[in-house]
């Protein structure tokens, strides 16, 4: 009866190491993963902001110039002149005006494109 007692012992002690290990083991498994999330958190957090800078700077940078005054106002004089003389060759001004509106840029859509690229 007592051996019985030694061995049921015996046997709980291990079955209690076996689970502590496994707990430990665990515990330190999910600290590994907290650990690694962290670091490919810090990774996006330092790599994401230049990449982003690098493509909205230069769009910023472009639409900037695109609607500078003078760039604007030579956009125009370009169109009149060029509705001017599909005029005086012959077409109809309705049809220059259509053709002549066909040299703006939908900045809008053009911007929607870049932006549905990303």
């Amino acid at each position: 009866m007592e051996e019985e007692k030694k061995e049921l012992e015996n046997l709980r002690e291990k079955i209690r190491e076996k689970i502590e290990k496994s707990i430990d083991m665990k515990v330190k498994h999910k600290t590994s993963d907290v650990e690694e999330l962290s670091a490919v958190l810090g990774a996006i957090r330092e790599s994401v902001p230049p990449l982003i800078e690098g493509i909205l700077k230069p769009l910023q940078d472009f639409l900037d110039s695109y609607f500078s005054p003078e760039t604007v106002k030579k956009r125009a004089e370009a169109l009149a002149e060029a509705y001017k003389t599909l005029v005086n060759a012959g077409i109809p001004e309705d049809k220059a005006l259509e053709l002549a509106s066909k040299q703006i840029i939908d900045i809008d859509n053009l911007i929607e494109k870049i932006l549905k690229q990303l």
